[in-house]
């Protein structure tokens, strides 16, 4: 089966009421995709020498295959609520395996193989810059219908150069006609982006080496489309709040979202239906602590949830029948 564990940050609640107050937001809001930003060092003979990393900027809710029994080992660095899923469930989520790439420092000879990974993280960052480019010359091509010329911007030098306007729209047209729109070809890369995460990654020497590719996640990741619907949607101010009050301190922190920095709870965001489904019918089980289950069993019971599927850590261990 497929794990969502939770909470794994300390704060000032208890983990158990912490856990409890996640658990009712999810029975309410859907699941919440968190942003993240991935850094890998910029390739070395980059043109853009201030660049000294390329930042990936995921968003993304994680999900773990796990034996039943390893749930306990998992949970110590992960939290003890779990959200257990199948694996037809998780596909029909969109559920992606996640690809782990190498991270090597930029002191390492910059023609070695050891950057190959790396090199996929550039040019994928590269695709998404020229996507953006060309997104922003059909915008100059239909704001500027009466002009004969305009002047377009060249690079990051700060010089430009003067475009005929319809021989750009002519190249524009052969550029796109055979391409999906341009917010399904960002949103598919920017969902790549969110599949990558670093072999080596190791938050203060907490985990020991290839700790998260030996967890055999899979990802939920945020910005795709369905028939031109996006399936995640942005939080509303009730939203934010409430999920404010349970840690406050990291929905309220700084995040990086391109040159600009915003609080991190204002690009996270929640999938609540899909194919005309509650996120509730996609849970197999709630697994909580022995003694939180009589108040997870209220909460579940506020929100329409079956109560008869939120058990112990004990009765999930013992009922085997749930492992596929």
């Amino acid at each position: 089966m497929f794990y969502h564990s939770f909470p794994r940050r300390s704060t000032s609640q208890t983990v158990e009421q912490k856990g409890l107050e996640i658990l009712e937001s999810i029975l309410k809001l859907g699941i919440l995709l968190v942003p993240e930003v991935i850094e890998y060092p910029s390739e070395q003979f980059s043109s853009n020498i201030e660049q000294s990393y390329y930042r990936l900027i995921q968003s993304r809710f994680c999900l773990t295959k796990l034996d039943i029994n390893k749930l306990a080992d998992h949970a110590r660095f992960f939290g003890t609520f779990h959200l257990e899923f199948s694996y037809n469930s998780i596909i029909e989520l969109g559920a992606i395996p996640v690809m782990y790439l190498p991270r090597i420092d930029k002191t390492s000879d910059p023609l070695s193989l050891k950057h190959l990974a790396s090199s996929f993280i550039y040019r994928l960052c590269e695709l998404q810059n020229l996507c953006e480019d060309i997104h922003n010359l059909e915008l100059i091509a239909s704001t500027n219908k009466k002009d004969k010329k305009v002047k377009i911007l060249r690079g990051n030098d700060g010089q430009t150069i003067d475009i005929n306007i319809k021989q750009l729209r002519n190249i524009l047209e052969i550029i796109t006609c055979n391409i999906a729109p341009y917010s399904e070809i960002y949103g598919a890369i920017q969902g790549m982006a969110s599949l990558f995460y670093p072999s080596d990654l190791n938050y203060n020497n907490e985990f020991k080496m290839l700790h998260y590719y030996n967890q055999h996640e899979w990802r939920i990741v945020g910005g795709i489309s369905i028939n031109g619907n996006r399936l995640d949607t942005s939080l509303n101010l009730e939203e934010k709040d409430m999920l404010q009050e349970i840690d406050k301190s990291f929905f309220t922190k700084e995040f990086p979202y391109g040159r600009e920095k915003d609080l991190l709870i204002n690009g996270c965001s929640v999938i609540k239906i899909v194919n005309e489904k509650s996120i509730h019918n996609f849970i197999t089980r709630i697994i909580v602590p022995s003694g939180q289950l009589a108040i997870a069993k209220e909460i579940a019971d506020r929100y329409c949830f079956p109560k008869e599927k939120i058990v112990s850590i004990n009765q999930a261990i013992c009922s085997i029948e749930y492992e596929i």
